[in-house]
């Protein structure tokens, strides 16, 4: 279909079905349907918008498309590059379902501008999903302050059953429930995200792999988390109304927060986060960062404000803790503070005692170099710092509002 000039289609009543094809699109494919062109394309319709039995492209042009059901419906592939599409739907923005080929069902996402609003999900794809360029903004199920309404409704921003990959491009999502979900495994390796949720930021039932890019999750119950979370580059920072990171087995807890149902995982493999690189800042007021198993910090920046209350810890986990590399710095409360059980720099948790937001935490060697220094945003009672300029035998001084106390290292965790 070649785009020209301006061109409208409303449709509404009944939909009747054309041979053995259940017509329910205001525009309808039994076959691909490509969209191209420089012009426009406004669609109106009382079930879907656009359907396309197989692959549905669009190549070029402006689609506007306002539908009582889903805004665009294939069996195979919705793909987009060079494109402008805006939907409006009552229920999925894009659905793509394949229930008879797993290597399809799939949304890639080139290059252009996409806008949704949705009343289910933004992008619900049963394949994979791709997203390695272009522009896209989200709002689905009313957005991150809206409370889900029925036990059975998905409201995500990003939807894949398979594997996802976001690669590039700028991608704005507000979304009632997880903003960007995987029942499999989700690699972010470049791209700006700025997330709302009212669940998660950045959920994955198997592993979540952040290489790259800038991610900005502004609000979540919980902000990354998955199986197992692996960050080896990248800008994270992460404001959570329950855990920062958190690596999980069985099904989480996320539906005490109001969302009525729970994300699974694969009970059988083993929890675990792993960060070797990247820049992380959590405001968290649950765990900051919580592992269900193993924590292993080779490398990175890593700051953590944690919870203000004893029933949550800056740093929790199951299994062992170990630091190598990096910069790792958790404050918070004092109830359930953990060090990292064994280092090859030094680690020093120290109770503080009750110190107040906007206080600044100071880190000094004996010759009064500063290692690290920070303004605290909240309220905390412990602090956990370790970097690779803290060695054996090393004299360090601890200043965290009024306290102040000088610590040799004898071991270097502390």
């Amino acid at each position: 279909m070649i785009l020209e000039g301006e061109n409208s289609l409303e449709v509404t009543g009944d939909f009747v079905a054309i041979d053995d094809n259940k017509v329910d699109g205001a525009v309808f494919s039994k076959d691909n349907i490509v969209f191209q062109g420089n012009g426009s394309l406004t669609i109106a319709s009382s079930k879907h918008g656009i359907v396309g039995k197989d692959d549905v492209k669009i190549t070029g042009g402006t689609i506007t498309v306002n539908a009582a059901n889903h805004g665009i419906e294939a069996n195979d592939s919705v793909r987009i590059a060079v494109a402008t599409v805006n939907i409006t739907s009552g229920k999925d923005g894009i659905h793509v379902e394949n229930t008879s080929d797993s290597t399809k069902g799939y949304f890639y996402m080139e290059s252009g501008y996409l806008k949704i609003t949705a009343g289910y999900d933004g992008i619900d794809a049963s394949g994979a999903v791709q997203v390695v360029g272009g522009t896209t903004d989200i709002t689905s199920g009313g957005g991150s302050d809206k409370k889900l309404s029925l036990s059975s409704m998905s409201a995500k921003g990003i939807k894949a059953t398979a594997d996802m990959l976001i690669a590039d491009g700028s991608i704005t999502i507000n979304s009632a429930d997880d903003s960007v979900h995987s029942n499999d495994t989700i690699a972010i390796s470049g791209g700006t995200l700025n997330l709302a949720s009212g669940d998660d930021g950045v959920h994955a039932d198997t592993s979540l792999t952040i290489g790259g890019g800038t991610i900005a999750i502004t609000k979540s119950y919980e902000g990354l988390e998955a199986q197992n979370i692996n960050i080896s580059g990248g800008k994270i920072s992460i404001k959570a109304s329950d855990d920062g990171l958190n690596a999980a087995g069985g099904n989480d807890s996320s539906s005490i927060s109001g969302r009525p149902g729970q994300n699974n995982f694969n009970t059988a493999a083993t929890c675990f986060i792993t960060i070797s690189g990247g820049e992380i800042y959590v405001n968290a007021s649950g765990d900051g960062v919580d592992s269900n198993g193993n924590l292993t910090v080779t490398g990175g920046t890593t700051m953590v404000e944690g919870p203000t209350s004893d029933g949550d810890g800056p740093l929790d986990y199951d299994g062992t803790a170990t630091i190598s590399g990096g910069t790792f710095v958790a404050i918070g409360s004092q109830g359930m503070a953990m060090n990292f059980a064994s280092a090859s720099q030094g680690s020093v948790l120290l109770s503080v005692g009750s110190q107040s937001a906007d206080t600044t935490i100071a880190l000094t060697d004996s010759d009064g170099n500063t290692l690290f220094s920070m303004t605290a945003t909240k309220s905390y009672a412990s602090v956990l710092i370790s970097t690779p300029d803290m060695v054996k035998g090393g004299s360090y001084t601890l200043k965290a509002g009024t306290y102040s106390q000088t610590v040799t290292l004898s071991s270097l965790v502390y």
